[in-house]
């Protein structure tokens, strides 16, 4: 006689075949008709060793270049690309694949409908007098010339003193950006010292 699974009593369920083979927080996953294996779950969409299906990776990317005792002086109005090595300390591209270019200063970014969370972040000095305000704008521009994301930063500090640039945004890879590359633009109102340039690429979404 056979009985549908629905109308097994609880008391007489058991947990699924091969439980035993498994460890803490692993998933049964199928790899073919009538076979399978126990993985974690994170190892059943991605791994470390395939950076394509690795969805929630992210990028380190400091310079080393522009430090305090060698910033990189920028002019007043001077719309200029920001640059970063990638050759700091700390730059760490292991979960996600290197997604900066750094020979044309550019995110690569081409997987469509993904999200990122991308932060921007350096510090500054400006020659002008202390207490008097300056401005630096940055944008984030695809290399075809729309301004994806902008930002304005005020500071009150000038006569040297250290400000710093720090801001984070969303980008979706629509049509608009995907196949095409990112590079970070900075437009100050006073000439200023920029350096400890970093950025970090978070991707929090991705379809397979």
């Amino acid at each position: 006689m056979s009985i549908l699974h629905k109308d097994i009593p609880d008391s007489e369920r058991h947990d699924p075949k091969g439980l035993s083979s498994a460890t803490a927080s692993q998933v049964y996953v199928a790899s073919a008709p009538n076979s399978g294996s126990w993985r974690k779950l994170y190892e059943s969409d991605f791994s470390y060793s395939d950076k394509t299906k690795n969805i929630f990776g992210w990028n380190d990317i400091a310079d080393s270049q522009y430090t305090s005792g060698a910033p990189r002086a920028i002019a007043a109005a001077a719309r200029t690309k920001l640059t970063n090595n990638g050759l700091a300390a700390q730059t760490d591209t292991s979960r996600l694949g290197a997604l900066w270019d750094t020979a044309n200063s550019r995110f690569v970014i081409n997987d469509l409908n993904a999200v990122y969370l991308a932060r921007v972040q350096f510090k500054c000095t400006a020659a002008a007098a202390a207490g008097t305000p300056y401005v630096i704008n940055s944008e984030l521009e695809t290399n075809n010339g729309p301004t994806v994301v902008s930002a304005s930063t005020q500071f009150i500090k000038g006569g040297g003193a250290v400000n710093y640039v720090s801001f984070t945004t969303a980008l979706y890879l629509g049509s608009f950006i995907n196949n095409t590359q990112l590079s970070l633009f900075v437009t100050p109102d006073t000439n200023v010292n920029i350096y400890d340039i970093g950025f970090v690429l978070q991707r929090t979404y991705k379809e397979s």
